[in-house]
């Protein structure tokens, strides 16, 4: 028995001495080494401008701020605690009895104010008072306060992005915290001298964004001006280059918005306001004619020299269409049915098309129903009813922007394919990564697919100027331009009651200068405005003020002689 044991007791020993030796040496080891995490510089976020040296502008970056911390147990040894609150009051902006209070809680460690100003560590600096700790922090910074705010969202207390890209880019913007480990004594004391492992981190990516700063100023001033004019709801803006995709501009605005610094974002008491409305579907009205006719010509359906016979109302499916003037226009142009926005109009060309292969140029071709895939990971998808689902009335609607949801963005990109010559291309924000520094990695342009042809371009483009120049677009006209656009008034949906609710619309323009040679497309939207109720009065001057200076910003040539 007793050489049984001995054997098992050897074979024991052989286990843990030869096969587990590196496991128990590492736990052993482990007892005397303490490891802390080096955090990792997040990237900055850098907008396009014109003006500065090096073609950009940062809109986030990293500022180093004290962290003021009291050691009351410290405090106590040499002084008394009332007497440093009272010290400690003016200088930090917190009542002597609030600071007491918080130095009464803990004997060992209390945060008394993060973000200290230069001012503020100077002055804590020269008190004497023994116990007071000024750690230096790393902090997110806007420089800019609120521009843009809803794109990029912003940095939490523990280092979290919160909304916009500053959430959807968390990982690529934080990077890699390094490690470090750090030999203690018995009793986990670091020992000065020890032996000291580090692993360096690695700082985050630097977003360079599409976005031009000074084109994104005016665009919200722009806006803000037009929705507080008009008493409207609020109201949204973007700016695209029609080839590359890139986004120019994206703003939002609500009349009832409170002032925003992203710096002091914990005082923002609606967070609804980072709901960045350009990606939200709506029921876009008159401006889906516009697809309506593209899919007309390009199928050939249409040609620009047909007429159509406007009798002033028709019928399907037991409900009555009629134009939104209510009246009879006769025998007109296809440029007619876009220059005075005729429902009959664009209810004939679904018509001409049909019903299943309207539904594939919607969807299929424009991409309506799918996400338009912008970085931003809150984008809706827009619905479209499949030809089986719904009646030949719900069609009617659609070919004139009802009974179907779309955003802002879905009828920017559909325009951009319009305005470049057919192709449909991917918005996007992020024009490159720079990667430890150096490695800057351009975001290239993505062509999704040809959508109609160049003939087909070229024809709704005149049709458009024609929109601008005899329609309903005139106060979206640049002197000196060729401008191609389109209005739309939109019903907003009720959805207690059903049908549409007659006492709010939408209006909206989408259109690109100059028409010869598109270098930006531009959707306003104007969000139940009190005063007038038709988008050329609300939401085509935006487009003509936000138009003008870009042109002037780019300095483009005017192309009308």
């Amino acid at each position: 028995m007793a050489i049984f044991a001995m054997f098992v007791l050897g074979g024991r020993l052989f286990f843990l001495q030869i096969l587990r030796h590196d496991h128990y040496a590492d736990l052993a080891k482990n007892q005397y080494y303490r490891q802390s995490e080096l955090p990792a510089k997040r990237g900055k976020i850098y907008l396009k401008d014109k003006y500065s040296d090096d073609g950009k502008s940062v809109v986030a970056m990293n500022n180093t701020l004290d962290l003021l911390y009291a050691v009351p147990n410290e405090i106590k040894k040499k002084g008394d605690l009332g007497e440093a609150a009272e010290k400690l009051s003016p200088i930090i902006g917190i009542p002597k009895d609030k600071i007491l209070e918080m130095l009464s809680n803990s004997d060992h460690y209390v945060p008394l104010k993060h973000k200290l100003t230069d001012e503020e560590s100077e002055k804590i600096g020269k008190l004497d008072v023994y116990g007071l700790v000024l750690v230096p922090e790393s902090w997110r910074f806007w420089p800019e306060k609120s521009l843009l705010a809803q794109v990029l969202g912003f940095v939490n207390m523990d280092g979290k992005g919160q909304y916009g890209l500053e959430q959807d880019f968390d990982k690529e913007l934080s990077g890699v915290p390094g490690k470090l480990k750090a030999e203690t004594d018995a009793t986990g004391v670091r020992i000065a001298n020890g032996d000291n492992v580090l692993v360096s981190p690695k700082d985050g990516d630097d977003l360079v964004l599409t976005i031009d700063k000074n084109i994104q100023a005016n665009t919200e001033e722009v806006l803000k001006k037009a929705v507080e004019s008009h008493k409207a709801d609020g109201g949204s803006v973007i700016v695209m280059d029609p080839y590359s995709g890139g986004i120019i501009a994206m703003a939002n605005y609500a009349l009832k918005q409170e002032d925003v610094d992203l710096n002091n974002y914990q005082k923002i008491t609606d967070y609804g306001f980072f709901d960045n409305k350009t990606l939200r579907q709506y029921e876009p009205g008159s401006i889906f004619k516009i697809i309506t006719m593209a899919a007309g010509l390009d199928s050939g359906k249409i040609k620009p020299e047909d007429t159509f016979e406007d009798k002033g109302q028709i019928v399907i499916d037991g409900h009555k269409i009629m134009n939104s003037d209510q009246k009879a226009h006769g025998i007109v142009s296809m440029s007619y049915i876009l220059e005075q926005s005729l429902n009959l109009g664009t209810t004939y060309i679904m018509q001409k098309i049909g019903k299943e292969p309207f539904y594939e140029y919607i969807t299929n071709k424009f991409g309506f129903g799918t996400k338009a895939g912008i970085e931003l990971s809150v984008e809706d998808e827009g619905y479209v009813s499949k030809p089986k689902d719904v009646n030949d009335h719900a069609y009617a609607s659609m070919s004139f922007g009802q009974a179907i949801t779309v955003t802002p963005l879905q009828i920017t990109a559909a325009m951009s394919a319009v305005a470049n010559g057919g192709n449909l291309v991917r918005p996007r924000l992020i024009d490159s990564f720079v990667k430890e520094g150096k490695k800057d990695l351009k975001k290239q342009t993505e062509t999704i697919k040809r959508v109609i042809s160049e003939e087909a371009s070229r024809n709704l483009t005149t049709m458009m100027v024609s929109t601008v120049e005899k329609g309903h677009g005139k106060q979206a006209k640049v002197q000196g331009y060729k401008t191609a656009g389109k209005t739309g008034t939109a019903q907003v949906p009720d959805p207690k009651n059903g049908g549409y609710d007659q006492s709010k619309t939408i209006g909206s323009f989408v259109g690109f200068a100059p028409a010869s040679n598109p270098r930006f497309v531009i959707f306003a939207k104007i969000d139940n405005p009190k005063d007038v109720i038709w988008a050329e009065s609300t939401a085509a001057p935006v487009f003509h003020d936000i138009a003008d200076n870009l042109l002037k910003y780019y300095q483009i040539p005017p192309d009308e002689k």
